[in-house]
């Protein structure tokens, strides 16, 4: 899926998109032939669960910590 279904499945604009994946919040997608970015259904969880700590007030560097912490599958 490309940035524009990704922002309506999540609520979290294009541009915001842009900048969690420049600072490394979000990893950076796969691009496709025509270099648009290709996201997958995992990317729209994470962007879901960045957006939901980012909504409870959460620093970008704690939600950064946190899903780091998914990922290792800590606690």
């Amino acid at each position: 899926m490309q940035i524009n279904q990704l922002a309506d499945l999540t609520g979290v604009s294009p541009k915001t998109i842009r900048y969690y994946e420049s600072i490394g919040v979000l990893p950076e997608p796969q691009r496709g032939p025509n270099g648009y970015r290709d996201y997958e259904d995992s990317d729209v969880e994470q962007l879901k669960l960045v957006a939901g700590a980012r909504r409870l007030e959460f620093s970008l560097d704690d939600v950064t910590e946190i899903i780091a912490m998914r990922d290792r599958r800590e606690a």
